[in-house]
């Protein structure tokens, strides 16, 4: 059974690294028609990064093509790794196609996606598009900017959550945080940069 299940993996992977973009358009539209499981919203992320790699104009096409709708937005949350991977350089047309989605909630997540990976980037475009973005009470996606800034540069993340928010604990949390920014910055920290993060604490 294990066996079985692992090859088939291990043949999709392989069709997905050899298709090339009309191919690889064709096999997600295919998965999106089979019932949700990790399978295959693992399957469709891997498919979203190849065709970002392949050609990211026409991926962007695609995405605002066939994930518009609110039949689509369980869709939308299986492809995030498309949204991430293009923030860096298509984020203003993101923002904009987000803007029109019929579900508020899928808006505020393809938000925080494009946070995620703008700030892996270019953390201060992150920062100023994230003064102007219209988030109302969701504080996932400013969690979401600190955790792709803290991916690349946790230091500078923290010492902008300390200047921003303080460091007292039980302020601007969300629902998926209970932690202040500052607590979330340093715990992505200490995962990636254990010394140095624990270093960096007397400064808290």
């Amino acid at each position: 059974k294990y066996a079985n299940g692992f090859s088939g993996e291990l043949t999709l992977m392989n069709q997905i690294g050899q298709a090339n973009f009309a191919e690889l358009q064709s096999l997600a539209i295919t998965l999106l028609d089979k019932p949700q499981q990790h399978l295959v919203s693992h399957s469709l992320q891997l498919i979203g990064l190849r065709m970002v790699e392949l050609d990211r104009d026409e991926t962007m096409h695609f995405l605002f093509s066939h994930f518009s709708t609110s039949s689509a937005t369980r869709s939308i949350y299986e492809v995030h790794s498309i949204v991430d991977a293009l923030a860096g350089t298509h984020y203003n047309e993101l923002i904009a196609w987000a803007d029109n989605l019929p579900d508020k909630q899928a808006n505020y997540g393809i938000q925080s996606q494009i946070m995620t990976g703008l700030a892996r980037v270019n953390p201060e475009e992150a920062l100023a598009i994230y003064s102007e973005l219209n988030t109302g009470e969701h504080g996932q996606v400013l969690y979401s900017l600190l955790q792709g800034w803290s991916d690349v540069d946790p230091q500078s993340a923290m010492m902008w959550a300390l200047d921003e928010h303080g460091a007292q604990q039980g302020t601007q949390s969300s629902a998926a945080h209970d932690l202040h920014p500052t607590e979330f910055v340093f715990a992505q920290w200490l995962r990636t940069d254990y010394e140095n993060a624990k270093a960096f604490l007397p400064n808290v």
